[in-house]
């Protein structure tokens, strides 16, 4: 008797099926990996830098004073303010030279920043939650700074 290689058989190998959950199972991958890339790819959502403000009063002109992160500091100019859900327009008045640094080991510079606010709201040393909106940009992107900035 002549003994069968299995292996090296090309007409076992064209015979032999696969099991249909396996086939199931990858082709249900294969379109979960393909969507979830599309979807990085071409999603656009805005950012948001969260940030929290005290109300300063001098000389009868009231400033918003916060410490923004070394990082954030060029996301400032030309982008929306939001406070309470509201767009605010702003004008940043003064960035302080000194900057304190936290435990882990991030300079934080102090912004003043004059804005409109509701008379509920001017109240000397009232601490005030800020979002600045920053433009669209998709997943991917903030994808690849991320690791741009990690490599550095």
């Amino acid at each position: 008797m002549q003994t069968i290689d299995v292996f090296n058989n090309s007409a076992i190998i064209l015979k032999r099926k696969r099991p249909s959950y396996l086939v199931a199972y990858m082709v249900i991958l294969i379109i979960f990996i393909s969507s979830l890339v599309l979807i990085s790819l071409f999603y656009n959502y805005h950012r948001y830098l969260h940030y929290s403000g005290r109300l300063v009063i001098i000389d009868s002109k009231y400033y918003l004073e916060m410490f923004i992160k070394e990082d954030d500091i060029p996301f400032l100019n030309n982008h929306i303010l939001m406070i309470d859900q509201k767009e605010v327009e702003y004008q940043i008045i003064k960035i302080s030279d000194i900057y304190n640094i936290d435990e882990k080991y991030q300079k934080y510079y102090e912004v003043n920043i004059q804005t409109k606010l509701n008379g509920k709201q001017i109240i000397n040393n009232n601490i005030i939650n800020l979002s600045f909106k920053l433009p669209p940009t998709t997943l991917f992107k903030e994808l690849k700074k991320t690791i741009k900035k990690g490599l550095m």
